[in-house]
């Protein structure tokens, strides 16, 4: 008796690990079977999951660091900013160099001009990342010269500006009078100083003007719009495009205590500036949009000094 029930037992047992082991089968066949199913059917395809991935290791970025990240307008899930947690900035920085090997190593598509430029992106990335990261101290000029790729040699702590001496003394003579030079300036500033309870409106009125003016030379969609947070939360403007040709543009009013700051900030934030700049830019891509890749606007890359060196010009365009 005793016997037969160990006999019964054995069996049970060599029976249910069988079932286990053809559970354990089956679902490695299924496992495979879904991945062959779902994994990319060409070299396009892969390239639009490896732009996916670089939209969220370039937001895990503004994750450690949110000024890093200038503008972000895809889809909210491959928003890292948004998750509790994120890698490390060492493990981000291993993470974008994988990246850019396996870009490369996608040969069937790696002599479009979207796979050029997109390379440029993750070196780029990965020039930030390593300088960030690093315990070396770069100089001014070593620093801006990597990120923004400018001419070798060009020294940007030394200004170029001949001129200074000749405009002093020219400014010298338009504001004759007692005292220094700089106490005759600020003496003329200060007949424009916006009242405190003044400063919105005139705000608002310099961007309306901005923006007539701009329109008269720029064709911008007509659901373009740019709304103004006014908070003390930023020192003075911050803007940022939210896609869909539609901007927010976070104001301080301490910071634009002069009729010339006004107008130099909106037309610098909004129109020919930066909203402009933005709503241009997503127009000229088409019903198609930006691509997965372009739909994060890191801070500092060369194509961030394009734009403000135009927006520095706005009050000059415009006006």
């Amino acid at each position: 008796m005793n016997s037969c029930r160990v006999g019964f037992f054995q069996r049970g047992v060599v029976s249910n690990t069988g079932v286990i082991s053809l559970v354990i089968l089956l679902g490695a066949v299924l496992a495979a079977a879904t991945w062959f199913g779902l994994r990319p059917k060409s070299p396009e395809a892969l390239m639009e999951l490896q732009a996916e991935e670089f939209v969220e290791l370039a937001t895990t970025l503004g994750w450690h660091r949110s000024q890093e990240v200038d503008s972000y307008i895809g889809v909210r899930s491959l928003d890292m900013r948004l998750k509790s947690s994120a890698p490390s900035m060492l493990e981000l920085e291993a993470s974008v160099k994988d990246l850019l090997l396996r870009v490369q190593a996608n040969i069937e598509f790696s002599d479009s001009q979207r796979s050029r430029l997109f390379q440029e992106k993750l070196v780029r990335l990965s020039m930030l990342l390593s300088i960030i990261n690093t315990s070396e101290v770069y100089s001014f000029k070593d620093e801006v010269a990597q990120l923004y790729e400018l001419a070798e040699g060009e020294d940007l702590t030394q200004s170029g500006d001949e001129s200074k001496d000749s405009n002093l003394e020219a400014l010298d003579e338009l504001l004759p009078g007692r005292g220094t030079l700089s106490f005759r300036v600020a003496a003329f500033r200060n007949q424009f100083i916006i009242p405190a309870n003044k400063r919105r409106e005139v705000f608002e009125a310099a961007l309306a003007e901005c923006r007539q003016r701009t329109m008269a030379h720029w064709d911008l969609p007509t659901q373009e719009k740019l709304e103004i947070q006014w908070t003390r939360d930023v020192s003075a403007a911050w803007h940022q495009y939210d896609g869909g040709f539609k901007s927010t543009l976070k104001m301080n009013d301490l910071s634009i205590g002069f009729i010339h700051t006004a107008i130099d900030v909106a037309c610098h934030e909004g129109y020919p500036g930066h909203h402009a700049q933005f709503v241009m830019m997503e127009a000229g891509h088409g019903d198609s949009g930006f691509a997965t890749e372009d739909s994060v606007f890191l801070t500092r890359t060369p194509a961030s000094v394009i734009r403000e060196g135009a927006a520095n010009l706005g009050v000059e365009l415009a006006f």
